[in-house]
């Protein structure tokens, strides 16, 4: 996809910035041209990048501006109610939220008062006991109405599996610019500490996705040989059909940052962050798993 290619071409830059920059010493070999005037510059531009820490600007939460949020909707008296509780339990806790890839909201989020509300509150099979279940192995809502114009011109009569491993996709792709974007704005964890690139293993979990021990995975080699080979209109129908939902991705992955940045506005990091796992679940569950690293995610929040 295309923002793993962009990617491809940062890591690419970083490190062919740093092998040239070991080098600087040694004399010009006359075999290699002069490097053009935009290579010196991404190569300052790269130099910047990497002295941004946690204290920059680009990896602090802000107040952002009013064309930069989507506000969350009103909190219902469960919500309300909820946070009190969790709030309550939060205290027993010293640092933020934020603090080591969210460790308190991901205690928060496993206690019994957050379990059972989510058991309680929204109805879904097979039935679940964490938010990790609840989003990566229950059947979710597919807004199979907001994702049939994406097939226009590639399938004429959509399935319902047709739209379940769309789903999955675009979940996948929204997860992977939250995690690759993050990671491009280089925030150290300490002022002084190298680039996150190498710093940051990549967990197991996000290298096999989140679908992968889960009965979505069932259905999902089958759907995408049919989308390729049997769609009835050729190779470039599909690719022009994977333009589609990949632009998609990237529209409802701005809506998301929106979304998060509307509660943060609301409610500050804190509540807001209690309140968007009470409201939206599944977008929590989502940024919770694809996330390694906070300032990453502040990053990723904070890219227009």
């Amino acid at each position: 996809m295309r923002y793993f290619q962009i990617t491809g071409f940062i890591v690419v830059s970083v490190i062919s910035f740093f092998f040239s920059s070991s080098c600087s010493e040694k004399t010009q070999d006359p075999l290699i041209p002069e490097k053009t005037e935009t290579e010196l510059r991404r190569e300052a531009e790269l130099l910047t990048l990497t002295h941004l820490h946690r204290d920059a600007p680009e990896c602090q939460v802000k107040t952002y501006s009013e064309s930069e949020i989507i506000p969350p909707t009103p909190p219902e008296p469960i919500h309300t109610q909820k946070k009190a509780e969790l709030l309550a339990l939060r205290h027993r806790y010293e640092g933020t939220v934020l603090e080591d890839n969210f460790r308190i909201l991901r205690d928060l989020i496993d206690s019994e008062i957050y379990k059972t509300y989510l058991r309680e509150t929204f109805t879904r099979e097979p039935e679940f006991q964490t938010l990790d279940a609840f989003w990566r192995r229950t059947m979710m809502p597919i807004p199979t109405e907001t994702y049939r114009p994406l097939f226009d011109g590639f399938l004429q009569n959509p399935q319902a599996e047709d739209f379940a491993y769309l789903h999955q996709r675009i979940l996948e792709g929204k997860g992977a610019l939250m995690l690759y974007q993050g990671l491009s704005i280089f925030c150290a964890r300490n002022p002084g500490d190298p680039l996150n690139i190498p710093k940051i293993q990549q967990p197991q979990h996000l290298i096999d996705g989140p679908f992968r021990d889960t009965p979505h995975h069932a259905f999902t080699e089958k759907t995408l040989e049919k989308w390729i080979f049997d769609n009835g209109q050729g190779e470039n129908a599909y690719n022009a059909f994977e333009a589609r939902y990949t632009d998609f991705i990237q529209e409802d992955s701005e809506r998301d940052k929106k979304k998060i940045r509307g509660f943060f506005n609301a409610y500050g990091v804190e509540e807001g962050l209690i309140l968007l796992a009470l409201q939206e679940p599944d977008l929590t569950g989502l940024l919770l798993w694809y996330t390694a690293d906070e300032a990453m995610f502040i990053a990723w929040v904070n890219d227009a």
